[in-house]
Order: structure tokens, then sequence, then C-alpha cells
């Protein structure tokens, strides 16, 4: 399903949105039903060795909580409170420079990187023109964004030459569940088809986080482990696959450590959730151009 259609699909189910005060908040039986421990996706994840470091790309409206997201990760990985992706409440996006994080333990084949906000402005925030370079691996990290004009191929931040340990092997598109509504995100929707288009064009798989879960639902803020039985989170999940169409499968409501002085495992059992799909995900896309490359199958 594509924007247009998905943006009708999430329209026409807007009667469905739960806002009645006296309907229930909590579903009889998990919507989501998983069967992981903590430990199990922390061994787990540690199992998955890429061919190469997976590069997961991070992109989203600004304010939507990219860089809380990797801070959790690394969080979750470090199993303290970690603040090394700088965040901010600017209306314009607070991550300026190409920036990449890496750990050790469930992020020691990962390195995720930081880009510039989605603006809904044509000429503010990440440039569809850059994007492709990202994802193509022609950018280095510490490239400063520039929102009215793209890097230039003379640029010294600029790799004329990538190679596959190079190029983003996921996106992730991080969206904050409050702001799945199609009244809210129509500024940001065309922008949004554009940069999926990019990603969809080199074969490069997508997944969804939907952030601050826990201003959504009273009961997940209260305890994370309602999440998969949150009805108001349940129904952000089913409204972004409409309105971005992409499998519900694929979309991971987290709670991010943003007002958490200590480490809870339920929020972090969802991060890891995550994280799972996206190294498996970015593995196999490895996978695929190491197979390419040695059928001499290289696009540029």
């Amino acid at each position: 399903m594509g924007i247009a259609q998905g943006t009708q699909a999430a329209s026409s189910s807007s009667s469905r949105t739960p806002n009645n005060l006296s309907a229930p908040t909590l579903t009889k039986s998990p919507w989501r039903k998983t069967q992981f421990t903590y430990q199990n996706l922390v061994d787990e994840i540690i199992s998955i060795k890429p061919q190469c470091p997976a590069n997961v790309l991070l992109l989203g409206p600004t304010g939507a909580g990219k860089s809380s997201f990797i801070n959790s990760i690394l969080t979750t990985a470090k199993g303290r409170r970690v603040n090394k992706a700088y965040t901010g409440n600017k209306e314009t996006s607070f991550t300026t420079t190409y920036e990449r994080y890496m750990d050790e333990g469930i992020v020691q084949h990962c390195c995720l990187w930081d880009s510039m906000g989605i603006e809904h402005v044509l000429e503010g925030g990440l440039l569809l023109d850059d994007l492709v370079y990202l994802l193509k691996g022609h950018i280095k990290r510490g490239y400063k964004f520039n929102p009215r004009s793209k890097i230039s191929e003379t640029d010294p931040f600029f790799r004329t030459k990538p190679r596959i340990e190079d190029q983003i092997h996921c996106v992730v598109f991080v969206l904050d569940a409050g702001m799945v509504d199609e009244a809210i995100m129509k500024p940001y929707m065309s922008k949004i088809a554009s940069l999926q288009e990019r990603a969809h064009s080199l074969n490069i798989p997508c997944n969804l986080i939907l952030t601050k879960i826990d201003e959504l639902c009273q009961e997940v803020r209260e305890d994370a482990e309602k999440t998969f039985w949150s009805v108001k989170v349940h129904y952000a999940v089913i409204s972004a696959a409409n309105m971005f169409g992409i499998p519900e499968g694929n979309i991971h409501p987290v709670r991010n450590y943003e007002v958490d002085i200590e480490i809870d495992d339920a929020a972090s059992t969802h991060i890891l959730i995550a994280l799972r799909q996206i190294m498996y995900f970015a593995s196999d896309k490895i996978e695929e151009l190491k197979k390419n490359e040695e059928r001499g199958c290289i696009v540029s």
C-alpha cells in the first residue's frame, strides 16, 4: 500500500479512534504476542553477526525522538542511562551533523547513524538529494547538513567510491505516536513519501519506531509491560501502517529513556524487540549486497 492509499485508509478508519472515555483502555489479550525474555533477546541480538557492521540510518520529523531512541538503545546496552546523542525540543532539527553511534554488547555489530530531522517546509531539514548520497554511502561521518544546498561531490566529506561497508543497510523511520494523525502529518507526507521511495528504489529495508507511547497511554506510562495490551498504542500502530504503507509487523512502539532515571526491563525489552528486527533486516541486506558484488552486479 502506498502513501496516498494509506492516508485514505487511515482517514476512513478515523471513526475507530479510541477516544471514548468509557471504552476499555486495555485489550483482553495482547494484540501482539511475544515469547521473548529480556535475556533471550540480548543473547539473540549478540548472535547476529553480519558480514560487516550494520549501518542503520534513522529518519524522522524534528522532535520525533530519533536521538532519544539512539540513547535508549545505548542505555539498554550499558544497563545505565546514556546520553551520547544530543536531544532537544526545538522546532528546527537539533541534529545538524551526520554522526555515528556504536558500543559494545548488543550494538557491537551495529552502527546507528543520526541525521538531520525532516521538516515540513521544502527548504528545511534533510534534503532528498542528500538522502540518496547517505543511502549509497557517499557522505562521511561529521558532515554538517545544509538544508538549502546538497553536498558537493568536491566536498571533503564526500566519498567518491563507497564500499558495501559504507552503505546504509536498514532505514528506521522514527515518529512520535501522538503524531499519527492525518491532519498533523499532512505537511510532512509528501517529503516522507519521497524518502520512502528513495529507500525502496535501492531495496533497503525499512522499520518504523513509534516513540512517546507513554504520553499516549496512561497504563503504558505506569507499566511498559502493558504496551501490547494498550488499545491506544494498537490503534497508533494500525494507523501508522495504513498511513505509511509499512507492514504492522515492521512497526515497533517503544518508550524511550527520556524521563526515567532507573533502567526498566519492560521498556528495554520493547527496545530490544525493535533492535533485533532491525539487525536481522540489515544483515539480510548486507548478505544481498555481498552476493551482488561477487556476481559483479554493482549499483553506484
